[in-house]
């Protein structure tokens, strides 16, 4: 501790890995409360957890900032109902960016990614007629809309 009486903590990776493993060693309704109240970081390593109800609770969190909704909605390796909650959510799909994260990310249930398709611009529309990331279904539909819209 320093004279003022607060203590500086250096975020380096094993201060990290400590915040990890202390996540790690709590109980599930301390991870979900956690998740509601926790720190980007502690929402960074619980949207991971591989209980459902924690990385949903991560959401969920009134604390989640866009950029944090994006990052989710765009990996790939976000469980299925993360992915899920992100879609039932409509003050996050008002933002473009998580629309087109959506779209391009495989978990996302076939019926929302193909109503979303139809809110994307040209280039983006057009880089999903090219992708091999996306279920067929979504990429024939892709097609489908892009060949409607811009036929020349």
């Amino acid at each position: 501790m320093s004279e003022t009486g607060f203590q500086f903590i250096d975020p380096t990776p094993s201060f990290r890995a400590s915040t990890e493993s202390r996540i790690n060693a709590l109980s599930i309704g301390e991870k979900i409360k956690l998740a509601y109240l926790g720190s980007q970081e502690d929402r960074r390593i619980l949207i991971r957890d591989s209980n459902q109800l924690v990385a949903s609770s991560v959401v969920k969190s009134g604390r989640l900032t866009p950029p944090e909704v994006i990052n989710f909605a765009r990996n790939r390796h976000t469980s299925g109902a993360v992915v899920r909650e992100i879609a039932r959510s409509k003050s996050m799909m008002r933002a473009y960016p998580v629309r087109v994260a959506l779209v391009n990310n495989p978990k996302t249930p076939l019926k929302v990614a193909i109503r979303l398709i139809q809110t994307l611009q040209r280039r983006d529309l057009h880089a999903l007629t090219n992708s091999r990331q996306v279920p067929a279904a979504v990429l024939q539909a892709a097609k489908r809309v892009y060949r409607a819209r811009y036929r020349h």
